[in-house]
């Protein structure tokens, strides 16, 4: 019954009621020879994720094996306790500087970064870990605690996979953090978020062959905000899966408007988070909305690293999505990570060039060098090509002489609304450049 009361069953860890004992006596300790400690906090990245997709048995288990790599990682005197379902918290003490933390931390790190291999199979995660020192970011075991639990979050929000020391500023920041996803928790279900559609374009012909769906937030005290302002705090919360939801039920609705206004936009693509990808609904989702000729009208895009988490789990989804009429996209293509050798292997259609390498075609050397390849390539694939963030003729030009004869961006029109979008296919209706 004692070991009960003081261990986690599962792992066999000690428990918050052995760590929180050990923690206080450790205070004790450093306050008497003036020395000092470190408490981190852990969390895993993406666990629910895994519980969801691979069911709670390997949950389980990769529990008890991220238990036993942070044991391996500690000396015999510290502790590492699990507090709640995927979290952890480790005590380190008597340490001499910070650099003495950082090594341990790293460390910690770098385990959780090899590959677990649960029945037979490998999974991959991260832990995301804040660090709290005695005495300069606390003097009390629950303050401590705290400011780790503090430092873990904003790990987090900076990309995860890794470590982060607390300071006083990240009280502030998290305070921020927690209003911003109150607030867009409140704006989708006030119906806050709207969609524009940027068009893409043949050069060449003079047609317009496509849209973008663009997410946009009408915050009521902001004003208009890009993804970039609120899409990573989206991705952390989790809440990119309802929003990227809507977003397919929206390009739904206004597919079927333009529709009944005679018109009928070649290709709508939309954007798919990493989060979104891993749902295992996703793709009975996609394909329950799209049905018939509405399928050949969707495009779905993906970046690299998306495809880079978890490939045969990738070809899987993408390959019933192309059974069933719906064309994928690689986007900015060129800054992630993926192997060439699996590019020919994946059910994809076009490669978007992103506007990184756009903005200095015919001036950087380096930049239209990869433009040249990454046509070339494609082309030697048989797959479509779009150059994204074309702002001016020069390397609208420059572009089509290189074979890329699909673009997108300011040069030919920003996102609009999707009243305003339809008007843009009227049948004949050529494009006018300055």
């Amino acid at each position: 019954i004692r070991y009960q009361a003081y261990h986690d069953l599962l792992t066999g860890l000690p428990n918050r009621n052995l760590f929180n004992d050990h923690l206080s006596l450790a205070i004790a300790h450093a306050r008497r020879t003036d020395q000092s400690l470190a408490v981190m906090f852990l969390d895993i990245d993406r666990f629910k994720l895994i519980n969801d997709n691979f069911g709670h048995a390997r949950g389980d288990d990769l529990l008890k094996s991220t238990g036993a790599r942070l044991r391996n990682c500690l000396r015999e005197g510290d502790t590492v306790a699990r507090v709640g379902g995927d979290e952890f918290i480790i005590l380190v003490s008597g340490v001499g500087a910070k650099r003495d933390v950082q090594k341990v931390a790293s460390k910690i790190v770098k385990e959780l970064r090899r590959p677990f291999s649960l029945e037979g199979r490998e999974i991959f995660t991260s832990g995301s870990l804040g660090i709290a020192l005695y005495p300069d970011d606390g003097d009390t075991m629950e303050l401590l605690i705290k400011h780790a639990d503090v430092a873990m979050y904003h790990m987090k929000d900076k990309g995860r996979d890794g470590f982060e020391f607390y300071d006083s500023e990240m009280n502030l920041r998290i305070a921020n953090y927690l209003s911003l996803e109150s607030s867009m928790r409140k704006g989708l279900e006030d119906g806050e978020f709207c969609l524009h559609y940027q068009p893409q374009v043949n050069m060449r012909s003079g047609g317009r062959v496509g849209v973008e769906a663009l997410l946009r937030w009408n915050h009521p005290v902001r004003g208009l905000l890009l993804p970039s302002e609120f899409i990573p705090h989206a991705e952390e919360s989790g809440l990119i899966v309802p929003i990227g939801q809507w977003v397919i039920e929206q390009v739904t609705e206004d597919i079927e408007t333009w529709r009944k206004m005679g018109i009928t936009p070649v290709k709508v693509a939309i954007n798919l988070s990493a989060l979104q990808f891993e749902q295992s609904n996703l793709v009975d989702e996609i394909i329950t909305r799209f049905e018939g000729d509405e399928s050949r009208q969707l495009e779905v895009e993906i970046t690299e690293n998306v495809i880079m988490k978890d490939v045969d789990d990738v070809v899987d989804k993408l390959v019933r999505l192309n059974r069933h009429g719906i064309s994928v996209a690689v986007d900015d293509f060129g800054t992630g990570y993926s192997s060439l050798s699996y590019l020919h292997k994946l059910p994809i259609d076009t490669l978007k060039i992103d506007r990184a390498f756009v903005s200095d075609v015919g001036g950087a050397k380096h930049d239209s060098t990869i433009v040249r390849a990454i046509v070339a390539m494609a082309k030697g694939l048989g797959l479509n090509i779009i150059a994204e963030g074309v702002e001016s003729r020069a390397q609208a030009d420059y572009l089509l002489s290189q074979d890329c004869d699909i673009m997108q961006g300011y040069y030919f029109g920003a996102p609009m609304a999707a009243d305003r979008t339809g008007q843009l296919f009227d049948p004949g209706r050529r494009l006018e450049l300055a």
